[in-house]
């Protein structure tokens, strides 16, 4: 199910109007928390900070993972991006082959018990929204945070509403959302995926008559 644009009363933020990006990380060569974009994650990633360079995104924060830093640095025209761990993907068990997709379903959806030691998913959605809510409260400002998949499935579930799964099913390599809010309302928006920009170039192409 696509992430549709909605208005909610939430709890989760409490802020002047504001705008914030919230930013999955390009591709990358894997999950370890070191590895580094591949090539086409560094075009892609480049690609989403033209396009967004109109927004003149004035901070960044982002996850401590190397793919999820290097994706910052470019999106980061003022300044060094903050370094954030609340922003760190929620690691959970990986789920086999033939458990796809049901497992994760539940898993996203909270419906199952985790081994000891693994962070729980309010846990996980607790930390991301204290990262959104400390540059909501910056007021007036544009501000960036790049994370990862699941966190970041689970934030815009809890800021916008919709299942976690669905919006998880959905998300790109990289992606970009604007929450846009004032007081407890917000508005979420898909803004960039590579997609988006395979379309617009394809739109360019047709002859104007086919328009």
């Amino acid at each position: 199910m696509p992430v549709q644009p909605v208005h909610v009363a939430s709890p989760a933020i409490e802020a002047a109007r504001m705008s914030v990006i919230l930013v999955r990380h390009a591709e990358s060569s894997g999950q370890d928390p070191e590895a580094s974009l591949t090539l086409r994650g560094v075009r892609e990633a480049k690609d989403l900070a033209s396009a967004l360079h109109d927004l003149s995104i004035d901070q960044v924060a982002s996850s401590p993972y190397r793919r999820a830093r290097q994706t910052a640095e470019l999106l980061a025209v003022r300044g060094t991006p903050k370094i954030d761990e609340r922003l760190a993907e929620w690691e959970v068990p990986w789920v086999p082959d033939n458990e796809w997709p049901h497992a994760l379903r539940s898993i996203l959806a909270g419906d199952v018990e985790l081994p000891h030691g693994v962070e729980s998913r309010d846990a996980a959605i607790a930390r991301g929204l204290a990262s959104f809510r400390d540059v909501a409260r910056d007021g007036p400002v544009v501000s960036a945070l790049v994370t990862h998949g699941k966190l970041l499935a689970l934030l815009l579930s809890a800021l916008g509403g919709g299942d976690p799964f669905d919006i998880f099913t959905t998300l790109h390599n990289p992606h970009a959302f604007e929450v846009r809010a004032a007081g407890t309302m917000c508005e979420v928006r898909s803004l960039w995926h590579p997609d988006t920009a395979a379309a617009a170039a394809r739109l360019r192409q047709r002859p104007s008559a086919q328009r």
